[in-house]
């Protein structure tokens, strides 16, 4: 009886074996805590291969995305899976040709079902020097993820520019940081633009207030935060970058918007009205203040003196006014000069005999 027992469980299993769902049962299997993420993933990059496989330009770039949907649908090692992602993400940017619409919708599925793989053990982090503001970054050029980690702005401009290095920055402008999306109405940026949005708009991992914020036509937003030498600095590197390639006739700074009705202003000229509108350098004792309009266009100088007040506004004027200058309004006062115009020096002595000590 034992013996015939032996010999029926033997043959069934030789049966089993052979059957079609036998074959599918000893196929690998995703583990149990990532089966649904992995599945997603496979799904999406399927579909994004059979898209890239009809598009010349792409066909590398299909046979990356078919290796990752393989790995996926049978491997849930979250390594060897980022490492696929960020080699198919490499190919899709660096092919030779411009993706078509219905390609990079696609991808979006893969990159929001990518989102959950550690693909940060990969690599080492940075980690911020001790007593130093670190900053943490992300968002999209165009329609390619980013995230930088450093230590001071001056490491999170090299991390950029070595990204966008990698990248084809040719028809960029639109450009997310965080929550705030900016967008060339105009034109396109440069590599440099691009890293200068990312800059302007980037926030520490500490909270820190904002010294100045506002937005260049409506469309690229700026907000910038630290010490009012450091924003200076900052403003005076970054805000040509961005501008350079626009036409810029409308800016907001703070609760001020700025109109420019005949022409446009240059780059030295919005990083002019930008500045103007930082508090001060934080210098202790009196400080001699004094706020108004130059012909419609908005001023606040700060300075230790009446003599400081008086070189910023030489500055400004120089950079952001017309050389015709016939109206002011002063801490609320209206001056106009009826028969003539004002040249920059007599504008300027008039206003800094305004400015009051605060």
């Amino acid at each position: 009886m034992t013996k015939w027992l032996s010999f029926a469980a033997a043959a069934l299993l030789a049966v089993s074996l052979a059957s079609p769902a036998s074959a599918q049962w000893r196929r690998p299997h995703p583990g149990p805590h990532a089966t649904r993420g992995a599945h997603d993933l496979a799904r999406s990059a399927r579909r994004v291969a059979r898209l890239a496989a009809h598009e010349p330009s792409a066909r590398r770039f299909a046979r990356v995305v078919e290796r990752l949907a393989d790995a996926a649908a049978h491997d849930t090692r979250d390594r060897r899976l980022a490492r696929l992602y960020r080699r198919a993400r490499r190919a899709l940017v660096t092919g030779r040709g411009q993706p078509s619409d219905a390609l990079l919708d696609a991808w979006d599925d893969v990159v929001v079902a990518a989102r959950g793989l550690r693909d940060d053990r990969d690599r080492p982090r940075p980690r911020p020097r001790p007593g130093r503001t670190a900053w943490e970054v992300e968002g999209t050029i165009e329609r390619t993820p980013f995230r930088f980690v450093a230590r001071d702005l001056d490491e999170l401009e090299r991390s950029c520019a070595s990204f966008v290095s990698a990248i084809d920055t040719r028809w960029v402008d639109d450009v997310t940081v965080g929550d705030r999306r900016a967008r060339h109405r105009s034109g396109y940026w440069d590599a440099n633009g691009i890293c200068s949005v990312v800059i302007l708009n980037a926030s520490p991992r500490r909270p820190s207030p904002v010294l100045v914020q506002g937005t260049i036509e409506d469309r690229v937003p700026f907000a910038v935060r630290g010490d009012a030498a450091t924003a200076r600095r900052l403003l005076a590197h970054h805000l040509p970058r961005v501008t350079r390639t626009m036409r810029v006739d409308d800016l907001v700074v703070g609760d001020r918007r700025y109109r420019n009705g005949p022409s446009y202003w240059s780059p030295a000229q919005i990083t002019a009205i930008v500045t103007s509108q930082l508090p001060g350098d934080g210098h202790r004792g009196r400080r001699y203040t004094t706020r108004g309009t130059i012909e419609r266009v908005a001023f606040s100088f700060s300075g230790a003196s009446a003599q400081a007040v008086q070189s910023q506004c030489r500055a400004f004027v120089s950079a952001a006014v017309t050389d015709r200058i016939d109206d002011l309004e002063v801490d609320g006062r209206r001056l106009r000069n009826r028969r003539n115009y004002w040249s920059v020096d007599e504008v300027c002595r008039l206003i800094a005999t305004q400015a009051r000590p605060g």
